[in-house]
C-alpha cells in the first residue's frame, strides 16, 4: 500500500551541544566493543565471510566522526575502525590512506606508533591479540581531499554549494583510513556522524537517529547502518538539501521508508520523477527476494556523471530528478541486491555488480512496457557491446576498463538474458537468481560463485558458458544455410549449415541456437546445438505447407552477428565475411528530419524499419517490402505522430534473414 508523498524541509532537532577537541569529541553515545560484540551474537547477517579471512584481521564496524568546512574542501575527523584478529600473535595492521595528514593513532587510550607511505598506512598495536580478539583503533586525521570526496562552490546553474562522496572502486583512503577492499566488508555496518554548518542537510548510509546542534552555528547529522557495508558504499552528500518521504510496505508488511534528497527548486519535479521507486522496489524483491535494506532513498548532487549505488541512499546527478531518468533510478536501485547487498569479490569481478544491475533494468522495462520493450532493451544493450568491441575488445572478467558500459555493464547483461533462454523455465532462472542472493546475502560472490549457482539450477556444468562468455572475449559470428526437400505426406527434411567464422575470440562458441522455419501457414521452432566451426543439421518437420525460408536466433537469445548465406553443405575455406553496420543516417546528429539510407542484402527483400529509444520502447515503425527503395525520412515524430524528446534513439533494419542497426541521436 502507497501512502501520498510529500516534502518538507529538513529541521534540525535542538539539541545543544559543543564543538572541542578532535572529531570524535563530539559522539554523544560512541558504540562499545560490548555493544557490537552482543550484536554479533544475536543477528547471524552479522557474521564474517570467509573471503574476510584471506588477511590478518577482519573489519566488522566503521565509526566516521568528521567535519566537513563547506567554505572549502577541507575536512578534519576521526576514522574508528573495530576490528577482529585473524590469527595468533597479530600485532600490526594496514589501513589505506591516501592524500590525508594524520595527527594520530589511539588504541585504548593510548597513542601508537605509525607509518604513513605511498597511500598504506601501518600501524604497530603495541600489543599482540589472539585469533578472534576485537579491537578498535581511532585515527585522527584531517586535509584537503584529492579525490573522492568533492566539494563545489560555484558550478553552472547549480542552486547552492554542494559536497559528495564518490569512491568506487578504491577512493574511500582520500576521505578517511580504511581497509580499502570489497571484499572486507564492515560485517556491522557504519556509523557517520557529519558536522556540517547550520542549513546544510547530509544524506549518508543507514537511518538517521539524530541531528544535534553545537554551539548555535553547526549541526551534527547521525547516520547508522547496520547491515554489512564495503567501503567503496559508504557515503555522505551535503548541501541544503530538502527531503521527498515515501515508503515501500515489503510482503511480511514491513513499511521500508524511502528518502530523497533534493535541491528545493527541484522538488516537484523531483516528486514525479522518482514516484516510481517504491514500485520498482516491490517489482525487484518479487522476482530477487525481499529489498534488503532498512532504507533507500536518492541524494541528488551537481556536477555528477550519472548514478552510484552508495548503501540505502544512491548519489545521483541532477537531471534525474529534473528531467527524468527512469532506466538509470532503476539500475541503481537494482544494486541494492546487486552490489550492495551480494558484492563483488575482488574488481576483476564488477560484472557480477554491473552486468547483474544491467540486467534488471532491462527487466523492469518488461515488467512495465511488456516484452518486446525487453527485446528492444536487450537488442540497445547488445548494439553499445558491439560498437565498444569493434574498437576494443576484452573479457568482462578482469576488464582492461573496469567500467566499460558496452562489454562490461552490457554484454554482462547478456550472459543473464541468455543464461534466462538456457535455464528450463523462468521460474527456474528466477530461483537461481534469488537462491544466489540469498546464499552470498551481506557478503561477497566471485565469477565462479556465480557460474556454480547457475549450474545448480541448470542441472550440469556451465564451466563451457563461463569460460566463452565471461572469462574470454569477443563472440560468436555465424554464416548460415538452409535447403529443404519435400518427403511427401506433408512431411519435410529441413537441412540447416552454420559456420562460425569469428577471429580474435575462442574459436568454437559453444550455444543452443533457435531456428525458426518460416511457412506460408506458419512458423515452427527448432534448436540446434552448435559446437563446432562447421555443422550441418538435419530435422524431419511435419508441415502444413512448404517451408519459405528460416530466421536464425529470431528473439535474439545469442549476442551474435548471423548472415544468411547459399546453402551448399561444404564448410568455406575463406568465409564470406559481411560488414555489420551497412545501414547509414543523414545528418546524424540531427533536429528536425533524418534520412536513413537503408542497407542491401543479395538474399531478401527488407520488409521493416523500427526506431526504438534508449530504454527499448519502439516509439515508430515503417514497413515496406521493394528491393530497391534505398531511403527513408524520419521526422522525429513517434506512431501517433507526436513529436519524440531529444535524446539517443536506434533504428533497427530487419528482415526475414538479417537485422542490422544504427544509433541516432536527435537534437532540440
Amino acid at each position: 500500500m502507497r501512502k501520498s508523498v510529500f516534502v518538507f524541509l529538513a529541521l534540525f532537532l535542538l539539541v545543544s551541544g559543543s564543538h572541542a577537541g578532535p572529531a570524535n569529541m563530539w559522539q554523544v553515545d560512541p558504540p562499545t566493543m560490548s555493544k557490537w560484540k552482543e550484536l554479533h551474537l544475536r543477528d547471524p547477517r552479522l557474521t564474517s565471510f570467509p573471503a574476510e579471512s584471506i588477511h590478518s584481521f577482519n573489519v566488522l564496524h566503521y565509526t566516521l566522526d568528521i567535519d566537513f568546512a563547506m567554505s572549502t574542501s577541507y575536512i578534519d575527523g576521526a576514522s574508528t575502525v573495530l576490528c577482529e584478529s585473524r590469527e595468533a600473535g597479530l600485532d600490526s595492521i594496514l589501513l589505506y590512506c591516501a592524500g590525508l595528514s594524520v595527527d594520530s593513532i589511539v588504541l585504548s587510550g593510548k597513542q601508537l606508533s605509525f607509518n604513513l607511505a605511498g597511500g598504506k598506512l601501518h600501524i604497530d598495536l603495541d600489543t599482540t591479540f589472539q585469533a578472534f580478539d576485537t579491537f578498535e583503533v581511532s585515527v585522527f586525521y584531517h586535509g584537503y581531499p584529492s579525490s573522492g570526496y568533492y566539494w563545489y562552490d560555484t558550478w553552472p546553474n547549480m542552486p547552492e554549494t554542494t559536497a559528495y562522496t564518490s569512491t568506487e572502486p578504491s577512493d574511500s583512503r582520500y576521505w578517511f583510513p580504511c581497509f580499502d577492499q570489497p571484499w572486507d566488508k564492515a560485517d556491522m555496518g557504519c556509523n557517520i556522524n557529519a558536522r556540517v554548518p547550520l542549513g546544510f542537510v547530509v544524506a549518508s548510509n543507514g537511518l538517521l537517529t539524530a541531528v544535534d546542534t553545537v554551539g548555535g552555528t553547526h549541526a551534527v547529522y547521525r547516520w547508522q547502518e547496520d547491515y554489512s557495508i564495503a567501503t567503496y558504499l559508504m557515503s555522505v552528500a551535503i548541501t541544503k538539501y530538502v527531503q521527498i518521504l515515501d515508503e515501500y510496505v515489503n510482503s511480511l508488511g514491513d513499511t521500508i521508508p524511502v528518502q530523497h534528497f533534493v535541491y528545493q527548486e527541484d522538488s516537484s519535479l523531483a516528486v514525479m520523477n522518482f514516484g516510481d521507486t517504491p514500485e520498482m522496489m516491490e517489482f525487484f524483491s518479487s522476482v530477487f527476494g525481499e529489498y534488503p535494506f532498512e532504507k533507500y532513498g536518492m541524494a541528488v548532487v551537481q556536477p555528477f556523471w550519472g548514478g552510484m549505488e552508495h548503501q540505502t541512499m544512491t548519489t545521483i546527478l541532477r537531471s534525474a530528478a529534473v528531467n527524468g531518468w527512469e532506466m538509470g533510478v532503476a539500475h541503481e536501485l537494482a544494486h541494492m541486491w546487486w552490489g550492495d547487498m551480494v558484492t563483488c569479490f575482488i574488481w576483476p569481478d564488477i560484472w557480477v555488480n554491473e552486468g547483474f544491475a544491467t540486467f534488471s533494468e532491462v527487466l523492469w522495462t518488461e515488467y512495465k512496457y511488456g516484452y518486446a520493450a525487453y527485446q528492444g532493451n536487450m537488442w540497445s544493450k547488445g548494439y553499445y557491446y558491439f560498437e565498444q568491441d569493434s574498437s576494443e575488445r576484452f573479457p568482462i572478467y578482469d576488464p582492461t576498463i573496469l567500467f566499460n558500459w558496452g562489454i562490461v555493464y552490457c554484454k554482462g547483461a547478456w550472459v543473464l538474458h541468455m543464461l534466462r533462454h538456457m535455464m528450463v523455465s523462468d521460474s527456474v532462472f528466477f530461483a537461481m537468481l534469488t537462491d544466489f542472493g540469498e546464499t552470498y546475502k551481506f557478503g561477497n560472490a566471485t565469477t565462479d560463485d556465480v557460474a556454480a549457482k547457475a549450474a545448480e539450477h541448470y542441472g550440469s556444468s556451465l564451466d563451457w558458458y563461463f569460460q566463452q562468455w565471461v572469462y574470454d572475449q569477443g563472440h560468436p559470428q555465424y554464416e548460415y544455410g538452409w535447403n529443404s526437400a519435400d518427403l511427401g505426406g506433408g512431411t519435410y527434411e529441413i537441412r540447416i549449415q552454420i559456420q562460425q567464422i569469428q577471429t580474435n575470440a575462442p574459436s568454437v562458441f559453444e550455444m543452443p541456437v533457435d531456428i525458426e522455419v518460416q511457412t506460408a501457414s506458419g512458423d515452427t521452432t527448432i534448436v540446434v546445438w552448435n559446437d563446432a566451426v562447421y555443422q550441418t543439421f538435419t530435422d524431419t518437420l511435419f508441415l502444413a505447407s512448404a517451408p519459405t525460408g528460416i530466421s536464425f536466433d529470431p528473439e535474439n537469445w545469442v549476442l551474435d552477428e548471423h548472415w544468411e548465406v547459399p546453402f551448399n553443405g561444404v564448410a568455406e575455406q575463406t568465409p564470406s565475411r559481411r560488414a555489420r553496420a551497412a545501414l547509414r543516417a543523414s545528418p546524424n546528429p540531427f533536429s528536425k528530419s533524418v534520412t536513413i539510407v537503408l542497407p542491401t542484402t543479395p538474399t531478401a527483400t527488407h520488409s521493416k524499419l523500427e526506431i526504438y529509444d534508449i530504454s527499448g520502447r519502439m516509439v515508430k515503425s515503417f514497413s515496406y517490402g521493394a528491393a530497391q527503395q534505398a531511403s527513408m525520412v524520419w521526422e522525429g515524430l513517434d506512431d501517433h505522430n507526436r513529436p519524440v524528446p531529444s535524446g539517443i534513439y536506434f533504428a533497427l533494419v530487419s528482415n526475414r534473414t538479417s537485422t542490422e542497426s544504427l544509433k541516432l541521436i536527435k537534437l532540440e
